[in-house]
């Protein structure tokens, strides 16, 4: 077998997965975008990473404890409860509760969870 072939083989491996590294914000910019206009990443941080309230790397499909002892497995819903409700269910550990925000439209909320759900392996 030629090398050549061999090697070019190899090397679109390697750029396809050096590609896929690192997606990040990349994976949701729209929901990310909507995020920062509601202020969502002043508490969430810039890239999901938490600040004032809880990390979003991670978070979709994990099971969250909550303030009143009970778990919860963090999906749509959820997610979607949270931010309507936000004292429904809160996790233990967080202090300072989520405002409420009624701008946040039921279209732009469902961009935000993509983005959330993007940060899932992040």
């Amino acid at each position: 077998m030629d090398l050549r072939l061999i090697a070019a083989g190899a090397l679109a491996a390697a750029v396809t997965v050096l590609a896929s590294c690192g997606q990040g914000s990349e994976r949701d910019p729209e929901g990310q975008t909507l995020a920062r206009q509601y202020a969502c990443l002043s508490c969430h941080g810039q890239n999901g990473e938490g600040g004032t309230g809880p990390a979003w790397k991670g978070l979709y499909g994990s099971t969250v404890t909550l303030q009143d002892g009970s778990t919860v497995v963090v999906d749509d819903e959820y997610l979607r409860t949270s931010v309507i409700n936000p004292g429904a269910q809160i996790p233990q550990g967080v202090t300072v509760p989520m405002p409420v925000n009624p701008n946040v439209t039921a279209e732009d909320l469902e961009k935000i969870i993509e983005y959330i759900k993007s940060l899932a392996d992040a």
